[in-house]
């Protein structure tokens, strides 16, 4: 079975890093890759920029790379993940009897609720052009459950359904070798490798949400690392914190008098960023890593610098064995567990990254009971069977059809 999965890339060059499509896409073809079915996986640019090996940040050899219009109708099965394609090419699919399915990995409906309310003109969703109802099946991640499975259900008159997250560790271990070279080098730019290490010294603070709508805001971890410093273990132990993606933050006059009282602001130890790669911004500034999120309880930045060792605290509830976990919107706990880590996370280094491998393990593209997972998915569609299967387990990231 030839698989086609789409791909958006904007410009000649563009880092895997500039937004988590790409990543969610090229670690989903990893996966498929993996199964025991042989699928022959393709990835079809949905744009008109070169495809060439100097521009892409994959080997075209291990993942190939067309225009969908070149190669569409070879697919036998199509997923819509980096990029739609024009109605007349689906209508096209569809005729010859393929199926389609469209792999959400954002959370839609926020961004449309703040689309609609406050007319973020910038930020144009696919339902702008047409409201998709030509799919067989809506796919998303579990993490935008809550929010988003019955709305992609009503909006594009089809089943929809979480499937398993996947993560892989190659492309942030790619980043982090090219630094820690760099570093061995005695390129001046870089001061530390970028493996977690105990210094010995207060520790670095950093706070990296993107700040671009409500599920991902900087407000709250930056209240649990002022609650810290006030007491006597943060005050002692904590040296600044760090926000990055904090351009807009900086020009917001609420945001500042909201802040403004805080005593790490007081004591000059806050200091708002640009944009930075997570591997270099970790490994050269920072020792823990603050986070918070709402209706996005699954996050590849809390896997990633759990992955470099550092301590990340966040309250994402589906992976909270992963890291250090509080709940909610609860500041004050969160605060008693960072001054925890700040005691005692240097004392286990080896047994944090030991315990986070094998938490992690349930998202690894290369576990093949993920593969699996998504065979059976496919041939539900397919076949047209209309399985059930059960409920998502999340400590699984799986589904429970077959267990008892």
């Amino acid at each position: 079975m030839k698989i086609g999965i789409t791909l958006g890339i904007k410009t000649y060059g563009e880092s895997l890093w500039i937004n988590g499509m790409k990543l969610n896409t090229i670690m989903f073809a990893q996966t498929l890759q993996n199964s025991n079915k042989n699928y022959e996986v393709i990835l079809l640019q949905t744009s008109n920029i070169k495809i060439d090996q100097a521009g892409m940040p994959w080997s075209l050899e291990e993942f190939p790379t067309y225009y969908y219009k070149d190669k569409l109708m070879e697919c036998d099965f199509l997923v819509l993940m980096g990029g739609q394609l024009p109605e007349s090419y689906l209508k096209d699919f569809k005729k010859a009897g393929k199926k389609i399915v469209w792999y959400k990995c954002g959370n839609s409906y926020v961004i449309h609720m703040e689309d609609v309310l406050f007319h973020e003109t910038h930020r144009k969703e696919v339902w702008e052009k047409q409201v998709e109802t030509m799919v067989d099946e809506v796919w998303y991640v579990p993490q935008q459950n809550e929010a988003c499975g019955e709305f992609f259900k009503c909006l594009h008159r089809t089943k929809s359904r979480a499937v398993p997250f996947v993560w892989h560790p190659r492309w942030l271990d790619r980043a982090k070798n090219l630094i820690n070279k760099s570093y061995k080098s005695g390129n001046k730019a870089y001061k530390e490798p970028v493996e977690y290490t105990n210094t010995g010294l207060k520790k670095r603070l950093s706070i990296m949400e993107p700040n671009l709508n409500i599920v991902k805001y900087s407000l709250i971890p930056f209240m649990i690392a002022e609650t810290s410093y006030r007491g006597e273990t943060g005050r002692n132990n904590i040296k600044w914190l760090s926000i990055t993606n904090g351009t807009k933050l900086a020009k917001s006059q609420e945001y500042s008098q909201t802040t403004g009282q805080f005593d790490l602001r007081k004591d000059g130890k806050v200091f708002v960023e640009a944009r930075y790669p997570t591997t270099y911004f970790l490994s050269q500034h920072s020792d823990i890593l603050l986070c918070h999120q709402v209706l996005n309880p699954l996050n590849y930045l809390y896997l990633d610098a759990a992955h470099l060792g550092y301590p990340v605290l966040h309250n994402a509830w589906m992976c909270k064995d992963v890291g250090y976990y509080y709940e909610d919107f609860n500041i004050t706990g969160g605060a008693e567990i960072l001054d925890k880590i700040l005691l005692e996370h240097d004392n286990d280094i080896e047994g944090y990254k030991e315990r986070n491998k094998k938490a992690m393990w349930r998202y690894h593209a290369e576990n093949k009971d993920i593969a699996t997972m998504y065979d059976k998915l496919i041939d539900n569609v397919i076949n047209e069977t209309d399985i059930d299967f059960g409920d998502y387990d999340h400590m699984k990231n799986k589904y429970t059809i077959g267990e008892r």
